[in-house]
């Protein structure tokens, strides 16, 4: 999966990442397994009657994040790559 991420929140990532000390993917790994595993994560989806200005309906979306963290446990014994040895790209 490739994902285009707006600059700001590419730069927020690596930022994240960097404060773990893993990669940028592992990062993104974490923070997205993790919501859809939480109970209550959800994306709702509608339309938007006042879209722009020249009146066109838009769509609206809502991240609903569950007020509960999201823990990864990964045992010793697992070889799943946190990519501690590699140095997040960008930034």
């Amino acid at each position: 999966m490739k994902l285009e991420l707006p600059e700001d929140v590419r730069k927020g990532l690596v930022q994240k990442a960097k404060d773990a000390n893993i990669s940028v993917e592992a990062a993104a790994r974490l923070i997205l397994g993790e919501f859809v595993r939480v109970y209550g994560s959800c994306i709702y989806a509608g339309t938007w009657r006042r879209g722009d200005k020249a009146g066109n309906k838009g769509m609206r979306y809502v991240v609903d994040w569950p007020f509960q963290p999201g823990f990864a446990k990964i045992p010793g014994d697992q070889s799943i790559d946190l990519g501690k040895d590699k140095t997040p790209q960008g930034g």
